[in-house]
C-alpha cells in the first residue's frame, strides 16, 4: 500500500472511538462497504446496523469506503488496490463484500469501488474474488439497476436477512436460493418478499469519528417506519410496520451518546409524534445532555399542547426544519397530508415565540396535478411564513418529486426539465430578499435520480458510464437508450420491480393513486379499509 494512503488510514483509525470491540472472528474475511466517502458513510445508521449485526454474531468485520477524489488519484498513481480500513485487505481477497445502499446515486460508488479494488464489476464475468452482496432501502425498492453487479441482494432489513447469509455463505450463492428476502440476480427476476424484524434495540454508531458528517452528536434510532403513509414516501408504504422503542430499550444508548458527545440525535421518520418523546428527552436532560431532532411535523409544532411543542419551548434549537411539501392545501391533500394554511403559520409563529432563530422549510415541485398558479403560490406563502416566523434566515429547500417504487406514485412520470427550469426561474424572481435563501435541486440531477430509481437492468450500463465518465454523460446515454422511460407508466404496464413483494398490494396502491389525483385525503388508519 502507498505510504500516503497507509498513513491516512492510521490517522483515521487513531481518532475513532469504538462502542463495540473488534470480534475475534473466524476464517471468513468480511467487509461492509459504503459507496460514498468516509465522512458520509460514518454518519449512516444503516451502515452501522450491518456492522453491529456482524460483530454480535462474532464475525471479524472490516469497513471500506469510496475514496475521495484525491485518494482515488493516489490509488491509481501508486497502483494500490482499494483495501479495508482495519486490516488493509485488498477487496479482491475478501470472501464477503457487503454494500449498504441508502440512495440510488451511490450505485455509481459501488462500481467505482469494485474497480479500484480489482474486482470485476459485472458478476457474470467475475472469476474468483469476493461474494458481492448488496442491501439497503434503495435496492429493496428496486434491485434491478444493480442486479448485474451483485451475486446476492437482500430485500428488507439487515436484522432479518443477515442470519441466513452468515449461516450459508460458505456454501456459495445457490445456498441462499429460497432463503426469505434473498434475491439471486443470476437466475433472472424471481419472486422475493421484503423481510422485516422486530425492533428490539436501537441503531446507533458502532464507531464514532470526529470527521463524520454529524460528529457533533450521537444518532440513536427511536422508531422505524412511519404511521402517516404520505403517498410519495416509501417509509410509510414499504418500511412497515411502524415500530417504536421505549425508554427502557433506549436507556443504554442514550447514556452512551450523552457520555460521548453530550448531544443525542433522535432518529426516525416521525420523531416528533413518538409516543414516548417527552420521556426520552427528559432522560437525556437528566443525564446532562441535549436532545437533537432532525425535523418536526408541522402539525406537531402547531399543536402547542403536544410533547414536540413543549420540547421545542423548553430548549429551542437555533434552527428548526419543517416539511411544508406544497403551497396549497389541495396539493398537500394529494400527497396524503392534511395541513391547513392556518396550522402552518401557527407552527412558524410558535417557533419564533419560543426563541428559534432560523427556519428551514421543504417543498416539492413536480407533484401530479399541480398548476402553475400553485407553483407561483410558493413565494407568497414563504413571505407569510417569514412574516410570522423566526427572525433569522429562512431557507427554502425545493426538490422535485421523484416517484419511488412501492408507493402509490410509482407509475408517475418524471418532471420534465422544462417544467423544473420554469419553476426555478419563477421562484428565483419571487423569493428575492436578504432573509430568504432559495435552494433548488438541479433538474438534471432529479432526472438522473428518477432513471436510477425506475430503471431495470439496462440501468447498470448507465451506472458504469457514470463511474467512468460522470453522471451527466451517463444521463445523456440513458436518455438516448430509453427516451420514454421518463414518461411514466400505465397501471397495467409491467414494472421492473414487479417480482418484489414490498407489502401493499397493487390494488391498494392504485386506489391511493386515484385519491392523489382527485386530491382526496384519507386518514392513514382508514386506508386499509376503504
Amino acid at each position: 500500500m502507498s505510504r500516503r494512503l497507509r498513513e491516512g488510514q492510521r490517522r483515521r483509525l487513531a481518532r475513532e472511538t469504538r462502542r463495540l470491540p473488534v470480534a475475534a472472528g473466524g476464517d471468513l474475511r468480511v467487509a461492509v462497504a459504503y459507496p460514498n466517502e468516509y465522512r458520509v458513510g460514518m454518519a449512516n445508521l444503516g451502515f452501522h446496523v450491518v456492522l453491529e449485526q456482524l460483530l454480535r454474531a462474532g464475525v471479524r468485520v472490516d469497513r471500506v469506503f469510496l475514496p475521495s477524489d484525491k485518494e482515488a488519484v493516489e490509488h491509481r498513481r501508486s497502483r494500490t488496490p482499494l483495501c479495508t480500513l482495519e486490516q488493509g485487505i485488498p477487496l479482491r481477497e475478501l470472501d464477503l463484500l457487503l454494500f449498504s445502499l441508502s440512495f440510488e446515486p451511490d450505485y455509481v460508488g459501488l462500481v467505482s469501488m469494485l474497480g479500484l479494488g480489482g474486482v470485476e464489476a459485472l458478476a457474470r464475468r467475475r472469476e474468483g474474488g469476493p461474494l458481492v452482496v448488496a442491501g439497503g432501502i434503495a435496492p429493496t425498492l428496486n434491485p434491478e439497476p444493480i442486479a448485474p453487479f451483485c451475486d446476492l441482494i437482500g430485500i428488507g432489513e439487515a436484522e432479518a436477512l443477515l442470519p441466513a447469509l452468515l449461516e450459508r455463505a460458505r456454501d456459495g450463492v445457490e445456498a441462499l436460493a429460497g432463503a426469505p428476502g434473498w434475491y439471486l440476480p443470476a437466475g433472472g427476476p424471481h419472486p422475493v418478499q421484503r423481510q422485516h424484524a422486530p425492533l428490539e434495540r436501537p441503531a446507533l454508531p458502532v464507531v464514532l469519528s470526529p470527521t463524520s458528517a454529524f460528529s457533533s452528536h450521537v444518532d440513536v434510532e427511536i422508531s422505524r417506519g412511519c404511521r402517516w403513509r404520505c403517498r410519495f414516501c416509501a417509509a410509510g408504504h414499504v418500511v412497515t410496520p411502524y415500530r417504536e422503542l421505549g425508554l427502557d430499550a433506549l436507556e443504554e444508548a442514550i447514556a452512551w451518546g450523552v457520555a460521548q458527545r453530550g448531544r443525542v440525535g433522535l432518529v426516525g421518520t416521525d420523531v416528533s409524534d413518538h409516543s414516548g418523546l417527552e420521556a426520552i428527552a427528559n432522560r437525556i436532560f437528566a443525564l446532562g445532555g441535549e436532545p437533537a431532532l432532525p425535523s418536526f411535523r408541522v402539525e406537531s409544532v402547531a399543536r402547542r399542547s403536544g410533547a414536540a411543542a413543549r420540547l421545542l419551548a423548553r430548549r429551542p434549537p437555533q434552527s428548526l426544519t419543517l416539511a411544508v411539501e406544497a403551497s396549497s392545501e389541495g396539493l398537500r391533500c394529494a400527497l396524503g397530508k392534511r395541513l391547513s394554511h392556518e396550522k402552518l403559520l401557527r407552527a412558524a409563529a410558535h417557533a419564533a415565540e419560543v426563541g428559534v432563530q432560523r427556519l428551514r422549510i421543504y417543498l416539492l415541485v413536480g407533484i401530479p396535478g399541480e398548476t402553475w398558479s400553485e407553483i407561483e403560490g410558493i413565494a407568497p406563502l414563504v413571505q407569510e411564513i417569514a412574516g410570522v416566523g423566526p427572525p433569522g434566515r429562512l431557507t427554502v429547500s425545493i426538490n422535485a418529486l421523484v416517484p419511488k417504487p412501492g408507493t402509490p406514485l410509482q407509475w408517475e412520470p418524471a418532471p420534465s426539465r422544462e417544467h423544473l427550469r420554469r419553476a426555478r426561474a419563477l421562484l428565483r424572481r419571487g423569493l428575492r430578499g436578504e432573509r430568504v435563501e432559495l435552494q433548488f435541486e438541479s433538474p438534471d440531477w432529479t432526472r438522473w435520480q428518477y432513471l436510477l430509481s425506475q430503471g431495470g437492468r439496462e440501468a447498470a450500463e448507465w451506472v458504469i458510464v457514470a463511474a467512468e465518465h460522470g453522471w451527466r454523460r451517463a444521463l445523456a446515454r440513458a436518455e438516448g437508450d430509453a427516451p420514454l422511460l421518463g414518461a411514466g407508466r400505465q397501471p397495467g404496464d409491467p414494472l421492473p420491480w414487479d417480482h418484489v413483494e414490498h407489502g401493499p398490494p397493487r390494488e391498494a396502491l392504485l386506489r391511493e393513486r386515484e385519491r392523489c389525483l382527485a386530491r382526496e385525503y384519507v386518514p392513514p388508519d382508514r386506508e386499509s379499509s376503504s
